[in-house]
């Protein structure tokens, strides 16, 4: 199952309540349709049908059934970037290949 750490967890959550989204909603990981394929991120108030559900941070994850094997050798972490103006610091999520010890 795809993994969360607890930096992720906080920064989703600091997301979620900047965006005004409900404590309730989840953040669902998804297959992205754009040209390049990959996986897509938004808030959900509930999982879809299939869904794994992912709790263990506080944070709720919802992950899709067609991207949930695939990512289940992975976590949610976040990296540090440089923002457009090359000085301000942005959180990112990105996907980290796990071991057992998340």
């Amino acid at each position: 199952m795809l993994q969360c750490t607890q930096a992720a967890a906080n920064t989703i959550r600091s997301m979620r309540e900047q965006q005004g989204v409900p404590e309730s909603y989840g953040l669902r990981v998804f297959p992205s349709h754009g040209p390049i394929g990959g996986v897509a991120v938004g808030f959900a108030d509930h999982p879809q049908e299939g869904d794994q559900v992912n709790q263990e941070t506080g944070e709720r994850l919802f992950v899709a059934p067609e991207v949930a094997e695939e990512l289940s050798e992975y976590a949610l972490d976040i990296v540090d970037d440089r923002a457009a103006d090359g000085v301000d610091v942005v959180k990112r999520l990105t996907l980290v290949r796990t071991t057992d010890d998340i």
